[in-house]
C-alpha cells in the first residue's frame, strides 16, 4: 500500500515494524473512510470514485471526469483481472460472496486499497457502517472472469511472481517498481504467455509498500522500512534493477530470513519466546528486533528496545544473543546479490 505516514527515526520504539504497519494501516483506514460515499444520494449500481483516490490520478492522468475513469477501469480490468495478488484474488471472493460488500475494518486496508485504487470498489458509509462495496455492475463481470480457465491458468503464474518480488523486496529492502516490472514483463513473455504490465505494476504495489518520488519514479519498499531515502540515497549506485543473486538469497527471501542468518535468528527467536514478559508486542518482538538490525540499530539500541520487554533483562546470555544476530544479518544497504552469503 502506499506508505503514507513519516516516522520519527530518532525513536526506535516508535518505529520498528509492528509500530510502523500499525500506524500504516491506521492511516489508510482513515483516508479510506474520509472518503466514503454516504447512502443518501447515491445507488447500488453507481460507479463511485473519490476524487484523486485512483491509480489513473498517480500515473500522471488527473484530468479525466469520472465518466472517463469508469470507462478506463472497466476497460483495464478485462486484462489486469489475470494479474490480481493472490490476497486481492480472496477478496473480491468474499465481495461476491456478501452480494458486493462487505463491513470494512482496517486489517482489510492492505488489500483493499489496490481494488480501491483500480477503481473497482468503493468505500461507502450506510447506517452508521463501514462498507467495502464493488462497482454498480461489476459483480457479474467479476463472477465471469474468476471462473474462467485463463484466470485459473493465470494463479499459477501469479504466484510464483509473488513469491519473486517479495523477494527481491526484502533482500534489498527497496525496488524500482518500473524496472522490476518491466524485467518481469520481458521474461514472462518471453515464455509466449500474454501479460498486462501495467496490471503487473499495480499488483506489486499490493506486495509491499510504495512511495513516489519528486522525480515521478516509483519504489517499493519494505513495510518495516523507516528511512526509504536514506537508504536510497546510499544504495542506489549499485542496484539498477539488472540484479545478480543466488538461488540460495532468492529462497531464502521468499522465507524472509537469508540463509546466512538463520542459525542466529532461530537461537534469537527461542530466547525470546522463552524470555519475554506477558507483553502485548510479545509475538512481534523477534521480527522488530531482526528488522532493526536489517536497518543498522547498534547493540545498545537493540538492548534498549528488548529489556523493558523481558522478565530478565540485562542478562550477558540476552548481549551474546544480540551480538550474534548483529554479526549475522546482512544489512539493507549491503550489495548481498552479488556475492554469496
Amino acid at each position: 500500500m502506499e506508505r503514507i505516514i513519516r516516522f520519527d527515526i530518532k525513536q526506535w520504539s516508535r518505529s520498528v515494524y509492528s509500530a510502523i504497519r500499525d500506524a500504516q494501516v491506521q492511516a489508510g483506514y482513515d483516508r479510506a473512510c474520509r472518503s466514503a460515499f454516504t447512502a443518501e444520494g447515491t445507488d447500488d449500481g453507481d460507479f463511485l470514485i473519490p476524487p484523486g483516490c485512483d491509480y489513473f490520478s498517480e500515473e500522471g492522468r488527473c484530468g479525466l471526469t469520472s465518466d472517463e475513469k469508469r470507462e478506463l477501469a472497466l476497460e483495464r480490468f478485462d486484462r489486469e483481472i489475470y494479474w490480481i495478488t493472490s490476497q486481492e484474488e480472496s477478496l473480491l471472493k468474499l465481495l461476491l460472496i456478501g452480494d458486493g460488500s462487505v463491513p470494512f475494518v482496517p486489517p482489510m486496508v492492505p488489500v483493499a486499497e489496490g481494488l480501491i485504487k483500480r477503481c473497482w470498489c468503493h468505500v461507502g458509509y450506510y447506517d452508521g457502517n463501514y462498507l467495502l462495496k464493488l462497482q454498480g455492475g461489476m459483480a457479474p463481470r467479476l463472477a465471469d472472469k474468476l471462473q474462467s480457465p485463463a484466470f485459473a491458468l493465470s494463479r499459477h503464474m501469479m504466484f510464483r511472481l509473488e513469491a519473486i518480488i517479495f523477494s527481491i523486496v526484502f533482500i534489498y529492502g527497496y525496488a524500482n517498481l518500473s524496472l522490476t516490472a518491466d524485467m518481469i514483463f520481458e521474461a514472462v513473455t518471453q515464455t509466449g504467455v500474454k501479460m498486462d504490465v501495467t496490471g503487473l505494476r499495480r499488483s506489486a504495489k499490493a506486495l509491499a509498500d510504495y512511495i513516489r518520488c519528486g522525480s515521478g519514479g516509483e519504489y517499493l519498499i519494505h513495510p518495516a522500512l523507516r528511512d526509504p531515502e536514506k537508504l536510497m540515497a546510499q544504495s542506489l549506485n549499485y542496484w539498477n534493477g539488472n540484479m545478480a543473486i543466488t538461488i540460495q538469497n532468492l529462497q531464502g527471501g521468499m522465507n524472509a530470513c537469508l540463509p546466512a542468518e538463520r542459525e542466529s535468528v532461530e537461537a534469537a527467536n527461542k530466547y525470546l519466546a522463552e524470555m519475554s514478559r506477558n507483553d502485548p508486542e510479545l509475538e512481534h518482538l523477534p521480527e522488530n528486533v531482526y528488522y532493526m538490525f536489517k536497518q543498522g540499530a547498534s547493540l545498545d539500541e537493540a538492548e534498549a528496545y528488548l529489556s523493558p520487554k523481558l522478565s530478565f533483562a540485562g542478562s550477558r546470555q540476552l548481549r551474546s544473543i544480540l551480538m550474534g544476530m548483529k554479526r549475522d544479518i546482512i544489512p539493507w544497504g549491503a550489495a548481498v546479490g552479488s556475492v554469496d552469503h
